[in-house]
């Protein structure tokens, strides 16, 4: 081998140090971005709201801070650094403690609340009450403390006495107010869960509506300085005599009514046992025990805890409304959905989002409920206000599970279809728990005659001794372990069942005859014997108590109402199943067909049209026959009248009307093209009959009379003159 082949091969040895400086690997493909899960962007959003709730409420905690304080310098009872602001602190852990039971229970507004939800979660009642419970004791004892750091020793542990004869005791004036706050704290959990105060109203039109109350009115506040405020201070003074009713109800109620018997009588001596225990180990001057010694200033302890009951539950429905109004937002930020990628003036990246629709196909398609609802509120936002997004739906086609159009079409659909899936579940026959029992008895004892066969097969020799009907010809060298219960039973069936058969022997009648005439006279027994026990006086007597029960205040939380029984079949009661998330839905995929005439460059749209406008129908039509004819009212809905039916469940009547106004304007748009697209002339004749409400049970429905009152003609003159029909006509015009 030559010395240049040697070189050639051989590269020198300052090559083996040098830096490289060409890839000699093989090339890579582009790396596919990743898909930012929807729940990230919520999250973050949520935080925020959060934090801005949390610094409203400590406001409002400051302002309670100046009124509880006992500081004789005006300059100390507000400035926040100092006693002031410690107070504030300490009063936010109440309100703290609200938001805690909120975030932890947050779900969307729904109708099967009240007395069923709370029996449904054993253990989101007992997370309730217990955190309502802790938020009155420490409200309590921060009341307690301010009162007696004051010098005033008519809230403090001990009770000093008279100087000179008299000896330091007990003082339960203290005691009686901290029972009385644990009692508001069970108060105010009841009404939190029985009012649903955990579900969140996901609407455009919340916080929207003027909320005009006494107060307001009383004062002259004009809504021109409501506008001034911003949107967080005005929703809470048009909240502002809602709170005061319910702080003053439940105020009257548990003070006035239920604590004076409640503590007297079931938690004075426990409460006393347990605070003397705890005294005695701080103030040794106390004797060994002592007995209650009684309340003193009744007049100042009545003032004191009304005014403190009223201020602790003011604060817990305060804190309620804040976060009513902060955290239920449309899911923008900086004007933009949440899910886009936002930049500023500068061009900089402000708000990343490698893939928008994926982040959004990410909450539509999500398990837990929060992240769907508001998912599903920002894909409405998209079809509407943000064209720029909206188009980049109709040209997203390169994705593994399929186009965006296609994906968002079908999780739409799957939204509308499940109201039918739905009724047709509630309208198939159920059995009885009395059924599904007889037939578990009948399936255990055919197992066992069977059972029986084989053994009787397996033996050689005498088989039977005896026909028995009653016990079905059983084997005799059967175990009687098996074979006895079923005997008995078979045996009292048929003389229970036997025709003819009488259950009571002559004998036995004779002394259930002999002791009535002992017991009873003979106008007494034709009395009884008039009246009857089934269907007679008792029974009659007892229905009437149960259903003026039912139709009086305490009743309601036992009744099944028409409303909630409707909704609860059309809108789910699953985890991931809402009003709101069938409203976007339809209104969604109904923009996006809309605005597919103009936008859509691809005709990716028009191919699913007929399926939207089949789906579309069933479902109305599906809707209508189940509230108009096919519900069956509850025994315990006493209010409901037949001939009201729409009008009660309302809920039901306002999906409805989403429907309807979504298929009529699809129908209107696409009807010349119907051939052309894939649907039949009869297809489009239903469509248009279950868009304005003809076909039966419709017509209780007032916007549907109106809707259908007005000419087709006109309707069509209507759509015409939308901006994207006159688009469309000026296209067709063009070509």
């Amino acid at each position: 081998m030559s010395t240049s082949t040697m070189i050639t091969q051989n590269p020198p040895i300052n090559s083996l140090f040098a830096p490289r400086t060409t890839n000699t690997s093989t090339p890579s493909a582009t790396p596919i971005p990743r898909i930012r899960p929807y729940k990230d962007f919520l999250t973050a959003a949520l935080h925020r709201r959060f934090v801005r709730a949390a610094g409203i409420t400590f406001t409002i905690c400051w302002l309670y801070s100046f009124i509880f304080s006992t500081s004789g310098s005006l300059i100390w009872s507000w400035f926040p650094l100092g006693p002031a602001g410690i107070r504030a602190l300490l009063l936010f852990a109440p309100c703290l403690a609200v938001f805690i039971v909120r975030v932890a229970n947050m779900h969307v507004a729904t109708t099967s609340g009240g007395l069923t939800q709370v029996l449904r979660k054993p253990g989101t009642t007992l997370h309730t009450v217990g955190w309502y419970v802790w938020s009155a004791w420490f409200y309590g004892e921060i009341f307690i403390w301010t009162r007696g750091s004051s010098g005033s020793i008519e809230l403090g542990w001990v009770d000093p006495g008279r100087s000179g004869y008299e000896r330091p005791r007990m003082n339960e004036n203290p005691i009686f107010l901290r029972c009385l706050f644990v009692l508001m704290g069970l108060g105010q959990a009841s009404l939190h869960l029985s009012r649903d105060y955990d579900a969140i109203d996901l609407s455009e039109e919340h916080g929207l509506s003027r909320r005009r109350n006494a107060l307001l009115s009383y004062l002259g506040v004009q809504d021109q300085t409501l506008d001034k405020l911003p949107r967080s201070a005005r929703v809470l003074v048009e909240n502002s005599g809602l709170i005061a009713d319910r702080a003053f109800k439940l105020v009257f109620c548990g003070t006035v009514m239920a604590h004076s018997p409640f503590y007297f009588i079931v938690v004075r001596r426990m409460a006393w046992r347990w605070t003397y225990a705890i005294g005695r180990t701080i103030f040794r001057e106390l004797p060994p025990t002592s007995p209650p010694t009684g309340l003193v200033n009744l007049v100042r302890l009545a003032w004191q805890a009304f005014y403190s009951s009223l201020l602790l539950v003011a604060i817990w429905e305060v804190s309620n409304t804040i976060f009513d109004i902060t955290v239920p937002q449309p899911p923008t930020k900086k004007g933009e959905p949440l899910t886009s990628e936002i930049k500023d003036a500068r061009g900089a990246v402000v708000h990343r989002s490698a893939d928008p629709n994926g982040s959004l196909l990410n909450g539509l398609k999500a398990k837990r409920e929060i992240p769907k609802a508001f998912a599903f509120w920002e894909l409405s936002l998209i079809s509407k206000d943000f064209e720029a997004r909206r188009r980049s739906i109709y040209t997203d086609v390169d994705r593994r599970d399929g186009s965006t159009w296609t994906q968002i079409c079908q999780v739409c659909l799957s939204e509308i279809r499940a109201i039918k899936e739905r009724i047709t579940e509630a309208n198939r026959p159920a059995l009885s728990s009395a059924q599904q029992k007889e037939q578990e008895l009948r399936r255990q004892q055919h197992e066992h005659l069977i059972g029986q066969e084989v053994e009787e097969q397996q033996i050689v020799g005498l088989r039977k001794i005896a026909d028995r009907p009653v016990v079905n010809d059983a084997a005799v060298f059967a175990r009687g372990s098996n074979g006895s219960p079923f005997a008995v039973s078979n045996l009292a069936r048929s003389i229970g069942q036997s025709p003819g058969s009488d259950a009571a022997l002559p004998v036995a009648r004779k002394a259930l005859q002999w002791s009535a005439d002992r017991a009873l006279s003979r106008a007494d027994q034709e009395r009884l014997a008039k009246f009857g026990t089934g269907d007679g006086f008792i029974a009659q007597q007892s229905q009437g108590y149960i259903l003026q029960f039912l139709r009086s205040p305490p009743g309601e939380p036992f009744r099944k109402t028409f409303d909630r029984q409707v909704a609860g079949v059309i809108l789910g009661s699953g985890p991931a199943t809402n009003k709101r998330n069938i409203i976007y839905a339809s209104e969604a995929l109904t923009q996006l067909v809309m605005c597919s005439l103009v936008e859509d460059s691809y005709g990716s749209v028009a191919k699913d049209v007929p399926e939207i406008v089949r789906t579309l129908t069933e479902v109305i039509d599906a809707i209508e026959k189940y509230v108009g004819h096919e519900a069956k009212a509850h025994w315990t809905d006493v209010n409901l009248r037949e001939e009201a039916r729409w009008q009660v469940a309302t809920e039901a009547a306002e999906v409805l009307q989403v429907l309807r106004s979504g298929l009529e304007r699809i129908v209107l748009a696409f009807g010349e093209y119907a051939g052309s697209i894939g649907l039949s002339k009869k297809e489009v004749r239903e469509a248009r009959e279950a868009a304005v409400g003809s076909r039966g049970g419709a017509g209780a429905l007032p916007a549907s009379k109106e809707k259908a009152a007005i000419g087709a003609g006109e309707r069509s003159r209507e759509v015409e003159r939308r901006p994207e029909m006159e688009e469309t006509a000026s296209r067709r015009r063009r070509n």
